[in-house]
């Protein structure tokens, strides 16, 4: 079976972009099938991704590879850098698990433009494979990426027949004292947490049929967050 990886990744490789241990919360940690890896990972969805797949499977990963435009070719030289130890990584996951994986990477430039966010839009659909099942990790990023995937996974579910199994991102708190780290950051050890923010994409779907006043809306907020 083909399953489908999406990775938006940082726009370059900054002091606190280390492999990190993840905690998984019982909501994901709990669910048949889910093994939770006690390895540090630079992608917080590698901590659970071995337990989507099965040996033999087709795994494409797609690499949404942010960078920032520069005149001396820096920016994609840096998001370059950080696309290689995504697909060092998961290279040695899902090797592990038995699959052979196939990487296509999505240059994004950081530029919320209409005709930017088309062109990734786009190029993304391109990327997505029919019948598949479609996993997120949208930690990194810029602020209008998440938007881009979402409309293009809406649109692979109802014309690709794909399925969005889950989208996953990493919560960390940092230090009040933000001067230990040359970006200014200073993540506060072991605050690293994994989070699936399926409910809320599944729900922004059920809004396309059903009206917010209705009874059935309600009814199925409550079944998606209670």
């Amino acid at each position: 079976m083909t399953k489908t990886f999406v990775y938006s990744t940082k726009l370059k490789k900054t002091a606190d972009f280390e492999a990190k241990v993840y905690s998984v919360p019982k909501d994901i940690s709990e669910r048949p099938r889910v093994k939770v890896s006690d390895n540090p990972v630079y992608f917080p969805i590698n901590t659970v991704s071995a337990s989507f797949v099965d040996k033999g499977d087709d795994v494409r990963v797609i690499i949404l590879k942010n960078y920032e435009k520069s005149d001396d070719g820096s920016g994609l030289a840096n998001a370059d850098e950080v696309a290689k130890i995504c697909r060092d990584e998961c290279e040695r996951l899902f090797g592990e698990a038995g699959c052979a994986c196939s990487f296509t990477e999505i240059p994004i430039l950081f530029d919320g433009s209409s005709d930017n966010i088309r062109k990734c839009y786009l190029n993304l659909l391109n990327a997505l494979e029919y019948k598949t099942e479609i996993y997120l990790d949208m930690t990194f990023g810029p602020k209008f990426v998440p938007f881009v995937v979402f409309s293009a996974f809406n649109y692979a579910e109802k014309f690709f027949k794909s399925d969005v199994c889950g989208i996953y991102y990493g919560q960390v708190y940092f230090n009040k004292d933000r001067g230990g780290n040359p970006n200014g950051s200073s993540i506060k050890s072991g605050s690293e947490e994994l989070h699936d923010l399926s409910s809320i994409y599944r729900l922004s779907s059920f809004c396309d049929y059903t009206q917010s006043s209705s009874g059935a809306f309600k009814f199925l907020v409550k079944e998606l967050f209670v």
